[in-house]
């Protein structure tokens, strides 16, 4: 069930402008819809919103895309993201390197000193 940011801000007993600051760092355009006092966010993304809140650096951005193809190390597959449009290469678990080609997924980028890397998120990971 979606709920308002100006709700989930009050609850974690934020102003509305850091609530919107954290959902656009944190979240993916899928997962929020509407545009200032009156987006709405869907139930992965208020788990991610909580979270993030605890411990902001420990939460990383959130991606939703399609899977293109598999890489050579069957470890990683290739998605294509949106925003901005380009094809990653992504760690899924190998159990799943023939199950996913054309599969719409939620992907985290994990930025460090070396660049972005990404891996996959199961889809009950943030629904619990």
């Amino acid at each position: 069930m979606k709920i308002r940011l100006t709700e989930i801000a009050k609850k974690l007993n934020i102003s509305f402008e850091e609530a919107m600051k954290l959902k656009e760092e944190k979240l993916c355009s899928d997962m929020a819809k509407g545009k200032g006092k009156n987006t709405w966010i869907d139930e992965e993304g208020q788990a991610i919103l909580i979270d993030s809140m605890d411990v902001p650096e420990a939460v990383p951005k959130h991606h939703r895309g399609v899977v293109h193809s598999h890489c050579r190390n069957p470890n990683y597959m290739y998605v294509i993201i949106p925003n901005p449009a380009r094809k990653v290469a992504t760690a899924v678990p190998r159990k799943f390197y023939n199950k996913m080609r054309g599969k719409k997924v939620t992907i985290e980028e994990i930025k460090d000193v070396n660049g972005s890397s990404f891996r996959y998120v199961p889809s009950g990971r943030y629904n619990q």
